[in-house]
Parts: structure tokens; C-alpha cells; sequence
């Protein structure tokens, strides 16, 4: 019964296109460098990584948007998660 509900549901929301909504995407990657060894002489620092990120939604109208989205960071020379 869930299953045909869920069906149902994706079944009415793709069936009827409406013309007053747009799809949208994004995608992108931002790179950062920051070398902090000038700030403190104690605690030296390179922080170098890389960020990669995509979205999709719909543009809703009158500056009303709806999106989902992954955003994935990659810090190179980490040992966290190792």
C-alpha cells in the first residue's frame, strides 16, 4: 500500500507539467589555498582543499525557489577519516 501510494504520488507531480515553473541547476568547485604561518609561529598552517558542489531545483516564481543539493569538501593532506 506504501508503494502505490509512493507511485501515485511521483505519478500525479510528473504527469502535469505547469508551465508557471522552471527547472534549475548548478554546478561548481571553489578552490582555497591559506598558508597561516605568518599569524602564529607556534602552531604553523597550510590549509589547501577543494570544494564540489551541484544543485537542482525549480524556480517557483516571484523569487520563490525550491532545490536540493550535494556539497562534498576535500581537504588535501588531512589524515581525518583515515
Amino acid at each position: 500500500m506504501r508503494y502505490l501510494f509512493i507511485f501515485i504520488s511521483i505519478l500525479l507531480f510528473t504527469a502535469n507539467p505547469v508551465s508557471s515553473q522552471s527547472f534549475e541547476w548548478s554546478t561548481g568547485t571553489d578552490v582555497f589555498f591559506d598558508n597561516r604561518e605568518y599569524n602564529s609561529i607556534d602552531n604553523p598552517q597550510t590549509i589547501f582543499g577543494e570544494r564540489l558542489w551541484g544543485e537542482a531545483g525549480a524556480n517557483l516564481g516571484e523569487g520563490h525557489r525550491m532545490s536540493a543539493g550535494l556539497n562534498y569538501l576535500y581537504e588535501f593532506g588531512s589524515t581525518a577519516g583515515a
